[in-house]
């Protein structure tokens, strides 16, 4: 006779005489019992979840972003250094050489007085000549130096000095006031800079793009120029083109550079100060 309330199949097992079975054999039956029980009683069957285990050690690991690579840092643009009225647009001195390196300097007229701008950046050749080694990155004999400190361009000068001899004139960087007053007479970034946009991420040659209004080159653009007084300006050939321009100062704060700071696309350029007729 069937057990009222159980199910047909649990009642054969339970009506039916066993031999002697296994232990484990037991077990498996008592649990197929129990889960039969279990569906009768609640109307659907019930479902156990394993016990949480913790994090699996062998999961992947959500990885973090890769760090921006390390890139000069690009600054933004700052009001002029000083506010004057344009320089005069010429000079009526005349341009002359630095013989012992065979750079070109250029006289621009500042504030009433006249100093001489190197007509371009100097290049590798020109401070190999003078030092004897080139730390630049990229080589080449008309491309700009870089790789500079204040400190190497100082030891630089003072050589030249000795080595021009010249009793008119002391070579020396200009302080970054003088060199933006020469900077910004006839900028013309298309026609005058190399930058991101057109230099194809290399420095270029020393001179090869149109001059200002003071018959300058690459006062902005291609490398940046170190100025006496710790700061760099004008941008280089990998700064966004907005960033090439006289209005352009690093660091934009009032804190120069160390003067044993250097870089990939930091150069320089000369001034030549005439000495005082005693």
């Amino acid at each position: 006779m069937t057990a009222p309330g159980l199910t047909p199949i649990v009642a054969k097992l339970v009506a039916k005489p066993r031999a002697a079975t296994p232990a484990w054999k037991g077990r498996r039956l008592a649990r197929y019992c129990a889960f039969a029980l279990l569906t009768l009683s609640f109307g659907k069957p019930v479902t156990v979840s394993a016990r949480p285990q913790g994090d699996n050690p062998f999961k992947p690991r959500p990885t973090r972003p890769p760090t921006p690579p390390a890139s000069a840092r690009r600054p933004k643009s700052a009001p002029p250094i000083i506010s004057s009225s344009p320089p005069a647009p010429s000079s009526p001195l005349r341009p002359f050489l630095a013989s012992s390196i065979n750079l070109t300097m250029v006289p621009v007229s500042i504030n009433g007085k006249t100093l001489y701008f190197s007509r371009h950046e100097v290049t590798q050749a020109q401070w190999e000549k003078v030092m004897g080694f080139n730390p630049s990155r990229r080589k080449g004999p008309d491309l700009p130096v870089t790789n500079v400190s204040l400190d190497n361009i100082r030891l630089f000068i003072s050589q030249l000095n000795s080595l021009e001899n010249d009793p008119r004139v002391t070579y020396r960087l200009p302080t970054s006031e003088e060199w933006w007053l020469a900077a910004k007479l006839g900028f013309n970034r298309e026609t005058q800079s190399w930058h991101a946009g057109n230099s194809l991420g290399t420095p270029q040659p020393a001179g090869s793009k149109a001059p200002n209004g003071y018959d300058l080159h690459d006062m902005c653009g291609n490398v940046w120029e170190w100025c006496a007084d710790g700061f760099v300006c004008g941008g280089a050939y990998d700064s966004p083109p907005s960033d090439v321009t006289p209005e352009v100062i690093y660091p934009a704060s009032n804190r120069p550079l160390p003067s044993n700071s250097r870089n990939y696309n930091i150069g320089f350029r000369l001034v030549a100060s005439p000495v005082p007729k005693k």
